[in-house]
């Protein structure tokens, strides 16, 4: 079996089906103890360690993206290390849904908490990928989460406010 298979929970050859253009990634996460810069969601890169986007928490328990557009092989320079940051506590012991959007056209990262748009930025480069896996709760360049990660769903294209998942 494909390494990447074993580590994502896929069956092989879905490595395309990883590497959407637009894309809506969500979850609802639970955050149990402080981790700085724990991964929640994210798909990871070969060089550099680092992703080519992950959301994760900061240092003060917010929800946060990084995005690494710089090209392959590339492990610095433009479009390296991009943060988009929020400013909402995340950890007050309830659940939360947390969503990002990106469409490609545009260059354009968006994050949400419980169905509303607490930040948006552009990317330096489109983003782009190679054949390492999505990790869910640890990996893709940050720490391991330390909390509860549920009903995580990947969407090709940019869904709306109303159509992301629901409790």
């Amino acid at each position: 079996m494909d390494p990447a298979a074993r580590t994502t929970g896929l069956p092989p050859d879905t490595g395309a089906l990883l590497q959407l253009r637009d894309f809506t990634i969500e979850a609802f996460i639970k955050i149990d103890d402080r981790v700085n810069y724990p991964s929640l969601v994210g798909k990871s890169r070969t060089d550099a360690g680092g992703p080519t986007w992950l959301l994760d928490t900061s240092s003060n328990g917010t929800l946060r993206a990084r995005i690494d557009s710089q090209p392959l092989g590339q492990t610095s320079g433009s479009g390296s290390n991009q943060g988009i940051n929020t400013t909402l506590n995340l950890e007050d012991g309830r659940w939360h849904h947390v969503a990002a959007t990106y469409e490609d056209a545009t260059r354009s990262f968006k994050l949400y908490v419980d169905y509303t748009l607490l930040s948006q930025a552009t990317t330096v480069n489109p983003i782009v990928y190679d054949s390492k896996p999505l990790l869910i709760g640890q990996g893709g360049g940050g720490r391991a989460f330390d909390g509860w990660i549920d009903e995580v769903r990947y969407s090709s294209g940019i869904l709306s406010t109303d159509q992301f998942m629901h409790a």
